[in-house]
């Protein structure tokens, strides 16, 4: 396996980012059909942003690099403007949502559409998340928010940036992206924590 994980972890870096953007508009209320709606408009904007007026920002660069740098950019600025403790822990858990679903749901979708069950592998991440995975929920509790609505804002494109995701963790893994889904069902523990999390967003859940 390649030591360079940068790749597969931008994407991640940038669906959590993603998912702090659309969820941060949404606090503390009631959420009706048409406010999902709109935060998948949001989540869209984001993503269309990443893939045009960023890329101008930084050419030469891959649109893998582009989000990269725009998402640790993001992910840094939000943190540090979000005031209190409260607001960064409730930022943090975002991110950390847009991360965890990212492998919980949409590999799974994305494998089983190709035949393939990857339950071992998110049964192995699952496991090894579960103590920031269980700060999240407190703070989404006390945030009076539901994660599964979170979900169904960023469901969309995720799903979109799915097939680039899993194309740079084949780069990654030197496989082709058929043989992903096969390499994550056949070496769970290893790939539960093959990536991170935001580094900000993570010391902040962990207080490390």
């Amino acid at each position: 396996m390649s030591k360079n994980k940068s790749t597969e972890a931008t994407i991640a870096i940038a669906l959590a980012v993603l998912a702090v953007l659309t969820y941060s508009n949404f606090r503390k209320q009631q959420y009706a059909d048409e406010q999902v709606q709109q935060g998948q408009q949001i989540a869209s904007k984001y993503v269309d942003k990443w893939q045009s007026e960023d890329a101008r920002k930084y050419p030469g660069l891959s649109q893998v690099k582009v989000m990269q740098k725009t998402a640790e950019e993001k992910s840094a600025q939000t943190l540090a403007s979000a005031g209190n403790a409260d607001n960064r822990e409730e930022l943090a858990a975002d991110t950390f949502f847009g991360f965890y679903f990212m492998r919980t749901r949409q590999h799974v979708t994305y494998c089983r559409q190709r035949g393939v069950d990857i339950s071992g592998f998110i049964s192995a991440f699952t496991a090894a998340h579960r103590a920031v995975l269980s700060k999240a929920e407190s703070i989404f509790v006390r945030s009076q928010r539901d994660p599964e609505v979170f979900w169904q804002m960023i469901q969309p494109q995720a799903s979109q940036l799915e097939d680039q995701l899993m194309s740079a963790l084949a780069s990654d893994l030197r496989v082709s992206p058929d043989q992903v889904c096969q390499y994550l069902a056949r070496h769970s523990q290893q790939m539960a924590t093959y990536d991170h999390m935001p580094a900000a967003a993570e010391q902040v859940l962990t207080g490390q």
